[in-house]
């Protein structure tokens, strides 16, 4: 699927200390949404993890232009990271 500045989709994933968790999570949805041919973005919000989250992150991002990245410095919860990402979402 080709990269598109106007994605019909956003998917937002908040990670609090995931660094097992997402590449499995971004092959998860790239299996899922891929087959339906709709042109997406992922968002991940970084919320503040103390592990390797944010780089890791940073790696997916790097490899697959369709994924951005919003890191919070600390961890402010659930709710601030999807607000977050909802906000950077560009997503019909």
């Amino acid at each position: 699927m080709p990269v598109t500045d106007h994605p019909h989709l956003s998917v937002i994933v908040p990670f609090y200390n995931e660094e097992q968790n997402i590449r499995r999570m971004h092959a998860a949805i790239v299996d899922a949404i891929t087959p339906l041919g709709v042109p997406f973005e992922m968002v991940l919000v970084n919320d503040g993890s103390r592990d390797r989250t944010l780089e890791i992150a940073i790696e997916v991002a790097k490899a697959d232009p369709r994924v951005r990245v919003v890191n919070f410095r600390r961890n402010y919860g659930q709710t601030p990271a999807m607000a977050a990402g909802i906000e950077h979402a560009r997503g019909k």
